[in-house]
């Protein structure tokens, strides 16, 4: 625990006292699971993963007066870039979008990609997605979604490479479902293109035995309330260059150069200015905070766990809609991916394909809360009004989906009854004559 300031540093009385608090975490936590044994509770569409011992640590750091960035996240970071297998060095930061923005920013003053260059993007995606390379002055070419596992067609995907000579691709591994990076890595090394994965749905999904996030130039994650850990709000974008690395800690804190060592050449070069204040990049400010930090220590310990309860809670989920195929379908990864499932996702089709509103209702009347799939087809949003893009193709797979598509509770909160419940109410649904009923 070298990340933490020594036990003895404020004296017995006030460790005795953070004992104190720790106790009564743990306690009001206690009371907090009676309470939510109710068995008319809503069944929540994503669940907090901050427990007793991540919000004792939280505390702990504010009494400490370990406030803006330092040995915590510092030691958050490591935790993170050895959890993805030590290639990818992780720079935390203050959400997924902030991560997004970063990756771009870094790539963009690096000079691996310039202004006017195309990046393929799914359409079936977020806005913070796209907005950073539309900041950038970067064209995004949108490609559709394939009807397997919702993520980027390969067969659109090759076609508007060939059409339009894309610098990069900036796909998202969809819902915790890891796209087919055989593919994707082949078709982007024959092509000369860079690979930015926005892994913020998919901590901890594998493709190959291979985190997902660890195939690209660059990768982001999220750490937001309803992705897979939470630090309250954060993210990460993690690199394999170094060059990238230090570049990316400038941009993320105001663009000064702190994190050099004092015997980097650039300072002799402007002795005139003070080290701590030497702005050499354009920068934000998108640093996380030390107590948000603790936080993650303790919830990365447990990533594996809340992962591991989502797969069992989409499990039950697959076996009921398998004898559902023909008004549902639903992702179903490639033999090769190991999905976190984010959420669980349907389409619904056939004779329940005009009904997905009376069915977000009736599950909603339930206490069941359900969301569309994404942001849909982005590409029908009003903002594209804004900026210069290219829509090329039919889009039909992400058009069915934005039509027709929903997300079902599937998260570490939940218990096989409450999947059960879930799917009771779905059977009632699927019984009915009158779909407005």
């Amino acid at each position: 625990m070298s990340y933490l300031k020594h036990d003895n540093e404020f004296g017995a009385e006030f460790d005795s006292a953070l004992n104190e608090l720790q106790i009564c975490i743990q306690k009001l936590y206690s009371i907090r699971a009676i309470q939510e044994t109710n068995e008319n509770k809503p069944i929540r569409l994503h669940d907090s993963t901050i427990e007793s011992s991540s919000a004792y640590s939280c505390i702990r750091a504010i009494v400490r007066n370990q406030i803006t960035m330092g040995k915590l996240v510092d030691f958050y970071e490591k935790s993170y870039s050895d959890y993805l297998g030590g290639s990818f060095k992780s720079l935390s930061c203050n959400s997924g979008s902030s991560a997004n923005l970063l990756a771009i920013s870094t790539l963009m003053q690096s000079g691996r990609l310039s202004v006017g260059d195309k990046v393929i993007v799914p359409a079936l995606s977020w806005s913070t997605t796209v907005f950073p390379l539309v900041q950038y002055g970067l064209v995004p070419v949108f490609c559709d979604a394939n009807d397997t596992d919702y993520n980027i067609d390969t067969y659109h995907l090759k076609s508007l490479i060939k059409k339009y000579n894309p610098s990069a691709i900036m796909l998202i591994h969809t819902y915790g479902c890891p796209a087919d990076m055989n593919q994707i890595c082949s078709l982007c090394n024959e092509n000369n293109m860079l690979i930015i994965e926005d892994t913020c749905e998919s901590m901890g999904a594998e493709y190959s035995g291979r985190k997902a996030g660890t195939f690209g130039e660059v990768s982001t994650f999220s750490t937001y309330y309803s992705h897979h850990i939470c630090t309250l709000e954060g993210g990460f974008t993690c690199f394999k260059d170094e060059e990238l690395l230090s570049l990316a800690k400038s941009i993320r804190s105001h663009g000064w150069l702190r994190h050099l060592e004092d015997n980097d050449p650039i300072f002799s070069q402007y002795k005139e200015l003070d080290k701590g204040f030497l702005f050499s990049n354009i920068g934000y400010n998108l640093r996380l905070s030390e107590p948000q930090a603790a936080i993650g220590i303790e919830q990365i310990k447990m990533l594996d766990s809340f992962i591991e309860n989502r797969k069992q809670m989409a499990m039950i989920y697959s076996e009921y809609f398998q004898n559902h195929k023909d008004i549902f379908s639903f992702i179903e990864p490639l033999p090769e991916a190991n999905s976190s499932w984010f959420g669980f996702p349907l389409v619904l089709k056939g004779r329940l394909d005009k009904q997905r509103r009376h069915f977000r209702d009736f599950l909603l009347d339930k206490k069941i809360e359900t969301r569309p799939f994404l942001a849909g087809d982005f590409t029908i949003q009003p903002v594209m009004n804004k900026f210069q893009h290219i829509k090329d193709g039919d889009f039909s797979v992400t058009s069915a989906i934005t039509s027709s598509g929903l997300a079902l509770p599937c998260h570490q909160g939940l218990k096989s009854k409450d999947i059960e419940k879930i799917l009771y109410y779905v059977d009632q649904f699927i019984k009915l004559e009158n779909y407005s009923t």
